[in-house]
């Protein structure tokens, strides 16, 4: 299992691993039903497409940056539900195997697996050194999630956040916390637009001028890591 596990790990810093990976950005996004309705220029599904894109280039910066590990927690991250379904299948012996996508489950959940032990097992990890000044906007981007959302809400928020963190890339922590700030700041938006009475949504205006200032200082701090 070792010399296997070995082998994964050498196939997955390959240029074979960045194409699978790249094969599991296209099926991530193939999978999020919102973004099929941009065609009737639907807020959520625009919010969607860019979370997307951001996500897809944080897996794909930390691969090609050599964060083999990171890209891959956060395939397993944003393939959440794939999983989870695929665990309750399992539980319950109730796999539809006339359902292609049945089989890009189990695929899926094997691969990610395997190249999530083969890393933990044969690369050294660092996190990223940093000073509190350097993240304050994602500190502001967790205090007011849990303000306004409760602590189960910004711990979803955090966790992809605090991993690339930790795993040591602050490029990926600054994408994916721009990722989830244009997420809230377009759904207040879209609560706003489909409330006529403000004063049921008053509290989404506080909201939208909060993340469009956390949203505009996360985008500029993203963008100078990753000209570092």
């Amino acid at each position: 299992m070792k010399n296997f596990l070995k082998s994964i790990h050498s196939f997955t810093h390959s240029i074979g691993g960045l194409l699978v990976l790249i094969l599991l950005c296209i099926l991530y996004v193939s999978f999020d039903s919102y973004i099929y309705e941009l065609h009737n220029f639907n807020l959520t599904a625009i919010s969607a497409l860019i979370y997307a894109i951001l996500i897809v280039f944080a897996m794909l910066w930390s691969q090609v940056r050599n964060k083999v590990l990171l890209a891959h927690i956060l395939a397993m991250i944003i393939f959440g539900n794939v999983i989870s379904q695929f665990i309750n299948n399992l539980s319950t012996g109730t796999f539809d195997f006339s359902n292609i996508r049945t089989y890009i489950q189990i695929l899926t959940v094997i691969y990610l697996v395997f190249v999530i032990s083969a890393e933990c097992l044969f690369t050294n990890i660092s996190s990223a050194s940093f000073k509190l000044t350097e993240i304050y906007s994602i500190i502001a981007l967790f205090a007011i999630s849990y303000v306004f959302n409760g602590v189960g809400s910004m711990m979803v928020l955090a966790f992809p956040i605090l991993v690339a963190l930790l795993l040591g890339s602050k490029a990926v922590a600054f994408i994916v916390a721009t990722a989830a700030a244009q997420r809230e700041l377009i759904f207040n938006i879209n609560v706003i637009v489909h409330s006529p009475n403000f004063a049921d949504s008053w509290l989404n205006y506080v909201l939208v001028v909060l993340y469009a200032i956390i949203f505009v200082v996360l985008f500029i701090n993203m963008f100078k890591k990753l000209k570092v």
